[in-house]
């Protein structure tokens, strides 16, 4: 089988949400898709058929909407939680860290996941961005 082609995507990093601008900043924006347009329904399940694939997930546990749809910005820097841990096995995998160097990954997600807002506005979160510069130290320090 084909390996899906995912220009924006290392496996060697947290895959933040898609977007519908290429993460251009200047025409920020969602794509306007109606939730019944056949279009909008093949790109979600492309985009939940590569990271199935990709991160090794059985087809029966539900991907987390942030890996799937795209903010209506384009520009969200945050997942779950969730979405950060479904992804672990294939970072870890990718750079060849092992048990005790994976634990420690777990322990970097946990450690910047982010509480909601005044302990009731929004949802946990993670700056993929800013986990994604962490594990690239901590890769390092690793080593």
């Amino acid at each position: 089988m084909e390996q899906p082609v995912l220009l924006h995507h290392k496996s060697k990093y947290f895959w933040s949400r898609p977007s519908f601008n290429n993460y251009n900043p200047l025409p920020s924006g969602a794509s306007n898709l109606g939730p019944l347009n056949p279009v909008l329904i093949k790109k979600i399940t492309g985009k939940e058929e590569d990271f199935t694939q990709a991160n090794k997930i059985k087809e029966d546990l539900n991907i987390p909407p942030e890996m799937v749809t795209a903010s209506a910005s384009g520009l969200d820097p945050h997942i779950s939680p969730t979405a950060a841990f479904l992804q672990i096995s294939r970072i870890a995998e990718a750079r060849g860290m092992d048990k005790a160097e994976q634990d420690k990954l777990i322990d970097l997600v946990t450690d910047l996941t982010e509480n909601r807002q005044f302990s009731f506005l929004g949802e946990p979160r993670i700056n993929v961005f800013l986990l994604n510069l962490k594990i690239d130290s901590l890769n390092e320090q690793l080593r």
